[in-house]
């Protein structure tokens, strides 16, 4: 089967991109790979990204409470935005709700504790990666720029 043909051919609207890779991290098909695109929930891969360097240089615990209140409540997936408040959760449990569920509010909390946007920013810009950005915090309301920007090579890498 040749993937390029059969990527071409398929009929869809809107636009896509791909960037797939082997074990070996070469290179096996890529389509419109620096194009960019609204990051919608795949910027969370680089909030955890920010999390486990914080980690691994020392200034972040993984079993560190944070505590779920409020403040932080926002829409959209997840389950925290479903529990009572005034609770806490180690900074590895939020990371597993916001990867595995796309936990929202444990997204938000992680910002937070990292510094804020410029600090998962900084991350993104430390890996080498310069069409990749957190534009904000997620709400749900009339933003006017999306959550992120990404590219499908830039999220594969």
């Amino acid at each position: 089967m040749d993937i390029n043909k059969e990527f071409k051919n398929l009929k869809f609207s809107g636009r896509s991109g791909v960037a797939l890779f082997d074990a070996g991290k070469n290179p096996v098909f890529c389509f419109n790979e620096n194009r960019e695109f609204n990051a919608a929930g795949a910027i969370k891969i680089f909030i955890l990204g920010a999390l486990l360097e914080k980690w691994e240089r020392g200034e972040i615990s993984l079993i560190e409470e944070i505590e779920v209140h409020n403040a932080e409540q926002v829409g959209g997936t997840g389950v925290l935005k479903d529990l009572s408040e005034g609770f806490k959760l180690r900074a590895d449990d939020l990371a597993t709700l916001m990867i595995t569920v796309s936990d929202n509010v444990a997204a938000n909390l992680l910002i937070d504790r990292l510094g804020g946007v410029d600090a998962v920013n900084q991350h993104i810009y430390n890996s080498g990666l310069n069409k990749t950005a957190l534009n904000r915090k997620i709400t749900f309301g009339f933003e006017k720029r999306p959550l992120g920007i990404t590219t499908p090579m830039e999220t594969a890498t």
